[in-house]
């Protein structure tokens, strides 16, 4: 079956606690067959200061948490309980 992307926009900093949280709800539903590839868009960067290398990685603004599933799965609202 086909499978499309979504993007789900979070707050700043919250990106992995909505992608263990994710993870979590496939993992605890079943959900896997139906959901892949759950994923916060990170790259990596080379900063070069006083003659030294040090790779990081960094978010990609405006991509937070992405997502790929079943064109035929109904996604649900999240609530904004907390």
């Amino acid at each position: 079956m086909a499978h499309e992307w979504f993007i789900i926009h979070t707050l700043s900093g919250q990106e992995q606690k909505v992608l263990d949280s994710i993870n979590k709800r496939i993992d605890v539903e079943e959900m896997g067959e139906h959901i892949k590839d759950v994923f916060v868009a990170k790259e990596k960067v080379v900063d070069v200061r006083g003659g030294e290398k040090k790779v990081s990685t960094k978010k990609l603004s405006g991509v937070t948490c992405s997502f790929t599933c079943n064109s035929g799965m109904r996604i649900a609202k999240p609530s904004l309980s907390r």
